[in-house]
């Protein structure tokens, strides 16, 4: 018998175009199913949100639901990337299109520092302050039904006077 040449396109072998049409559907059913959860909190919740504008669903440390839009210049992600892109950039390294990851890994293996409510513009929400190996802080504006307004990274010596400002009544 002759041998026959491979071609590359068996199916079910590694690297194939078959295997990777495979796995892109698996990954995206996946992708769908973890979407369908996450706005399943929202509806729990009782949240109001437009589901085409919903870009992630999480609990931080403290079991707070956050969730962050697409948005416009006053909130969400667009206002963060419009307004704090370069802070990103220059304290962290994060790229601009990687700003919603980044907030995503950062609040939901971050330590919460503090939350205390404020009050801006008439609405009553959550000022957070997140941390990471003691030195990388974040500081997030997040609604009363857990929308994430705002967040930002704040230096290590203004993160401890809010942490000193915002915690004295706890006990040490």
């Amino acid at each position: 018998m002759g041998k026959t040449k491979n071609s590359g396109l068996g199916v079910g072998t590694s690297g194939s175009p078959q295997g990777s049409i495979v796995q892109n559907n698996v990954n995206i059913k996946i992708e769908n199913l973890i979407r369908k959860n996450m706005l399943k909190l929202l509806d729990i919740a009782g949240v109001k949100y437009n589901p085409d504008n919903v870009l992630f669903v999480i609990k931080d440390i403290s079991n707070q639901l956050i969730w962050l839009e697409s948005g416009d210049e006053n909130v969400g992600l667009f206002h963060i990337k419009a307004r704090h892109s370069r802070e990103f950039q220059e304290k962290y390294g994060i790229k601009s299109e990687n700003i919603a990851e980044h907030l995503k890994s950062f609040i939901t293996t971050g330590k919460l520092e503090y939350s205390i409510i404020v009050k801006k513009n008439g609405n009553e929400g959550y000022e957070r302050l997140y941390s990471k190996n003691g030195k990388y802080y974040l500081l997030t504006g997040v609604g009363k039904n857990g929308f994430l307004v705002s967040a930002y990274p704040v230096k290590e010596k203004t993160a401890k006077t809010l942490i000193k400002r915002n915690t004295k009544w706890k006990k040490k």
